[in-house]
């Protein structure tokens, strides 16, 4: 996955068992506050792992779609998907506003 640490950076593999934990940093600033949300961690790494399926998807199929002369189409599904991964991106990394999030469901719903 580009732009993030992957699945082994978060790995605590021993004992016959792995269990793999976010990786974004201390949380120092909700320490202490009862503010830790495990279950939206969980959706955020399905909500990951089902962006990478759809782009192993679709991808292949711009892909398929160019080299049949189907052009346009190819360019906007690819444009699209660069796209949606550059907004999902950013929303992570800068913490943009909600309207940003919103674009990045729209793009998904397009796709």
């Amino acid at each position: 996955m580009v732009g993030c640490t992957g699945p082994l950076g978060s790995a605590g593999l021993g004992g016959g068992r792995g269990l793999y934990e976010p990786v974004h940093g201390s949380a120092h600033e909700i320490a202490g506050r009862d503010a830790a949300n495990p279950a939206g961690a969980l959706v955020h790494g399905l909500h990951r792992a089902g962006a990478v399926a759809v782009a192993a998807l679709l991808l292949p199929l711009g892909v398929a779609a160019w080299r049949r002369g189907r052009r346009g189409f190819a360019a906007a599904m690819i444009g699209l998907l660069a796209l949606q991964a550059a907004l999902g991106a950013l929303q992570v990394l800068a913490g943009l506003p909600l309207a940003v999030a919103l674009a990045h469901n729209v793009v998904a719903a397009l796709l």
